[in-house]
């Protein structure tokens, strides 16, 4: 049996402190995690850090488990010609990417030529850090204003995984992908960029909803 026992308090109020308690038993070849946070500042702390613990908590269940959907279905994807804002980042920035799409979603209607509604996200690995094109699909780039990227992504095989949950669950579908998925696929991964994030006319940016391949 272990157990684990911490104060919890946000920086920038130090003075809203309170307890969090965590259990740990055998059980056969597993174990029971308990959880309990308490001596809270007022019931809307209270009520707040539930639904996030709740989160926190079924997300581990699903990692455990292995119940991120790993069956993909393959595409033969032909040359396409992207338009949009690239950004660098590392392990350390890659939470920031939100905020590049905030920036890019409003410049949209500036692109002209665009193909379809689907928009876009574009991951080409480096050594230390990976570069991030947030685009839209594009007839050419005579229409794209001179301070956004451009890049055409080669005719390639893909592995298409949908994923109906929320976009705030893409580093745990990532993660399955390369770790889980890849090593035993028999598949190699082909030069950048190594990922096309593709969401659809039915994804909602301002909540984060409606899936994603």
């Amino acid at each position: 049996n272990e157990k684990l026992q911490f104060t919890w308090a946000w920086r920038t109020m130090p003075e809203r402190e309170s307890l969090v308690t965590v259990l740990i038993k055998p059980d056969g070849t597993g174990s029971i995690l308990t959880l309990m946070h308490e001596k809270f500042f007022d019931e809307p702390a209270r009520d707040r850090h539930r639904e996030g613990w709740s989160g926190c908590l079924d997300k581990l269940e699903r990692y455990l488990d292995g119940n991120v959907p790993l069956s993909p279905r393959f595409e033969h994807g032909q040359p396409m010609m992207m338009a949009g804002l690239t950004e660098r980042y590392t392990a350390e920035t890659r939470h920031r990417i939100p905020e590049q799409w905030q920036r890019f979603v409003p410049r949209i209607p500036e692109i002209k030529g665009r193909i379809g509604n689907n928009t876009f996200g574009v991951v080409s690995f480096g050594e230390t850090a990976f570069d991030c094109l947030t685009a839209v699909h594009v007839s050419d780039i005579s229409g794209v204003p001179r301070d956004l990227s451009q890049m055409t992504v080669p005719a390639r095989r893909y592995a298409v995984f949908t994923h109906d949950g929320p976009i705030s669950e893409i580093a745990e579908v990532m993660n399955a992908i390369w770790h889980r998925w890849l090593p035993k696929s028999g598949c190699e991964t082909a030069g950048a960029p190594q990922i096309t994030e593709v969401y659809g006319g039915q994804f909602d940016p301002e909540t984060g909803t409606g899936g994603f391949e």
